[in-house]
């Protein structure tokens, strides 16, 4: 595991060195890293500053793995030869975060049923976990006010006839709303900061995790479902993205809104409406993780009520790390709601 490394890259090329093998002489088999990077940098394992990437086949900020015995220089390496982490860009000094894995055998030993590369493959899975989260206020629906700066919201009306069809409104994204809310107010210089991920621009997600949120994402599950069988909910745009988080995390989700009730003694519903999906991208089920009702009595109509609620969801199979998500509420008043932010936290 990398973590908070520093890297000087000078003339073009940086790296950090990982270690040296213990055999006197050996075949790479396996690598993979799991590394975030500002644009317009290359990462790459290798013997010497001099020698070429290897040439990862996953795109930038991703995880990626590549096969030796297609790469020259990298085939065969010797107890000499230190293993590094080469950057290749422009020069400046990065703070690096995240995870290598490099899975090794003895020379001749080359068996794929061999005992050995199983035992290597397997410790990946048994390495600590490193969670992260991140946040943001580009929900749709919030068109006034400031991520994590003030709690200024925008009313949307739930309405009688929602209400009287239980259906959940929810809280879409978008990229528009997610520029002009998230902005940064305590001089982030972080080379690896990017705002379009969210509020603190990605730095402080899980190692191999490139986003936790979706602002631009459309489609069968953004659809409106407005009459069937419940659960009925609106149409609306992006979704939490848990894609690039692994089978066993925990996904911990909090909602901060405003609630305006309209009437008397309202009972307000909160929770994530969750659609698991095949490796098509199919749905499979749609269904609300919810959480405890929240109730509005006499002398509350008309006064705001700031409410930070958390959901959680768990990563059983591959459909729920590839499922879709947003917040929603369902009342049986009119009510208003005003959409403030929102933390996603991934526990390992």
């Amino acid at each position: 595991h990398v973590k908070n490394a520093e890297v000087v890259v000078s003339g073009g090329t940086g790296f950090i060195e990982l270690g040296h093998f213990d055999e006197e002489n050996i075949q790479l088999e396996f690598c993979a890293f799991s590394m975030s990077l500002p644009a317009g940098y290359e990462v790459g394992l290798g013997r010497t500053t001099g020698d070429d990437l290897v040439p990862f086949t996953a795109s930038e900020n991703s995880r990626a793995d590549a096969v030796s015995n297609t790469v020259d220089g990298l085939k065969f390496l010797t107890s000499e030869t230190p293993v590094r982490l080469i950057v290749k860009g422009p020069d400046a000094t990065l703070q690096l975060t995240g995870e290598v894995v490099v899975s090794y055998l003895p020379m001749g030993q080359l068996n794929l049923d061999n005992a050995l590369a199983g035992q290597e493959f397997a410790t990946d899975s048994l390495n600590p976990g490193q969670g992260g989260y991140e946040f943001t206020g580009g929900f749709t629906d919030r068109t006034t006010g400031q991520s994590g700066a003030n709690d200024l919201g925008t009313n949307v009306a739930y309405t009688s006839a929602m209400a009287a069809a239980k259906q959940w409104y929810r809280f879409g994204f978008d990229a528009t709303r997610q520029a002009a809310n998230d902005i940064q107010y305590w001089g982030e210089d972080s080379p690896l900061f990017d705002q379009s991920k969210g509020l603190f621009g990605g730095l402080h997600m899980p190692p191999g995790v490139n986003q936790l949120f979706n602002y631009t994402d459309d489609t069968a599950f953004n659809a409106a479902k407005p009459t069937g069988d419940q659960p009925l909910y609106t149409a609306a745009t992006g979704s939490y993205d848990f894609s690039d988080c692994k089978v066993g995390d925990l996904a911990k989700v909090r909602f901060s809104f405003n609630a305006v009730p309209q009437h008397a003694n309202t009972t307000l519903e909160v929770g994530l409406i969750f659609a698991t999906r095949d490796a098509d991208d199919n749905i499979t089920f749609t269904f609300p993780l919810t959480t405890q009702p929240i109730f509005f009595g006499t002398g509350t109509v008309g006064n705001a009520y700031l409410n930070r609620v958390e959901m959680s969801a768990y990563f059983a199979s591959e459909e729920d790390v590839n499922a879709r998500a947003l917040a929603a509420i369902r009342a049986d008043n009119e009510i208003l709601i005003q959409p403030l932010s929102t933390l996603c936290t991934i526990v390992r």
